[in-house]
């Protein structure tokens, strides 16, 4: 699983359903329950750790032990390495949601130690036949075609749904719930000093990967904002910081640019933060950036839907062409693949604050619409397909 599973888990427990979260071992602290919500009354009887679902030991786990682990469950929704347990075990997917790196040939895995090597590999063709053979529906919104081909490989007979899931648990996360939150904390109290301090605040949390272009995968063109930046503040003499994240490969790289362009006592840097403190920082923000790789286009991913969640301008790139197909409108936001569109971006993001405003709360209304109400409109029509006749006498259902 990943936190977008929790925050779908956590939606379905509000519409009545005997929904159960079922962790993978070995998962990142960022992908915990803890690092998403401020709650401590989740039911916690209906989470659980699948220490079977360990990669290291992928075939020598008997299938009909997952079999005997997931049977209680009526309905089956899974990313990430449970993909490759569940096809081995011949048990259907009712529901994938994918977050990218399933569709990698996981290479890295080469790197393994040799005695489990073999595991890695085996997990990897299981993976596939998942795509192939066991998933019945997919939730995964359109990327562009360089990410589409990556899929494509995969040959899924999946009937697929253009849709990002639901990734921000709204009844908690809003700009109307943010000042109900702890703010104790000395990242918030930062957060909100900078906020005191500033006429516009910029808030950049994806991952530092800018230097080489071939790392497809990662690559962000951060360099792109501070280069702007630079010059938006030499032209306009604004009151305005960046704050940024040591996250990412090339954070040092990233540093030593702020230096040369002399712009270090604008940029304010933070270390790796659970995603309800972030939220808690890009609520305080005037604009949020994203990823700004011209050759690379994007229109839902986590740092935009963060964004939206709050009622933020985003700026990033997005070749808007690529997806009126799959939604009748695209919300609005700031383009920029270069530091030229970026020092035009937040020119207009500073001498235009009520339409700044505007586009913000634009924005999240459009977020509500396709990254909460329609994902869980269509789950809940997925799970009341495969119930039929059964179906309200039993919600039943699991998470990965």
């Amino acid at each position: 699983m990943n936190n977008n599973l929790s925050v779908l888990w956590r939606f379905l427990l509000d519409a009545g359903y005997d929904a159960t979260l079922l962790t993978l071992p070995g998962e990142p602290d960022h992908f915990s329950l803890s690092a998403d919500s401020f709650r401590r009354n989740h039911p916690i009887e209906r989470v659980s750790t699948l220490e079977l679902f360990d990669l290291r030991r992928f075939l020598s786990i008997p299938p009909a032990q997952i079999r005997r682990a997931i049977k209680p469950y009526d309905f089956v929704i899974a990313c990430g390495a449970s993909l490759g347990f569940l096809s081995r075990a011949g048990i259907p997917i009712d529901l994938a949601i994918p977050y990218g790196a399933e569709f990698l040939d996981h290479g890295s895995y080469r790197l393994t130690r040799p005695n489990i090597l073999h595991h890695f590999n085996a997990y990897v063709y299981w993976n596939k036949q998942a795509f192939r053979h066991s998933i019945n529906s997919l939730m995964l919104d359109y990327t562009n075609p360089w990410y589409e081909s990556f899929f494509e490989k995969q040959r899924s007979g999946a009937k697929r749904y253009y849709l990002a899931p639901p990734m921000i648990y709204a009844p908690e996360f809003s700009p109307e719930t943010m000042s109900s939150l702890p703010a104790d904390s000395d990242i918030v109290e930062r957060f909100a000093e900078l906020r005191r301090k500033f006429d516009l605040v910029v808030f950049h949390h994806s991952s530092h990967n800018w230097r080489n272009p071939r790392r497809v995968w990662t690559y962000k063109g951060n360099h792109n904002l501070f280069i702007g930046f630079a010059e938006f503040k030499r032209k306009t003499g604004a009151n305005a910081c960046i704050v940024t994240f040591e996250y990412g490969l090339e954070v040092d790289e990233t540093k030593k640019l702020i230096g040369e362009l002399g712009i270090e006592s604008e940029v304010y840097w933070f270390a790796k933060t659970p995603r309800k403190n972030l939220l808690q920082g890009i609520h305080r923000a005037d604009v949020v950036v994203g990823e700004m790789n011209p050759e690379r286009s994007f229109n839902t991913y986590g740092v935009a839907l963060e964004a939206m969640a709050m009622g933020r301008p985003l700026m990033h790139h997005r070749q808007d062409s690529l997806y009126h197909r799959y939604h009748k409108e695209l919300y609005p936001m700031l383009n920029a693949s270069s530091p030229e569109d970026v020092e035009e971006g937040l020119t207009w993001a500073l001498q235009c604050p009520a339409e700044r405003e505007r586009m913000g709360e634009q924005a999240r209304l459009w977020f509500n619409n396709y990254g909460v109400e329609k994902p869980l409109a269509l789950v809940e029509q997925l799970i009341a397909e495969k119930a039929g006749a059964n179906w309200p006498s039993r919600k039943t259902g699991s998470n990965f």
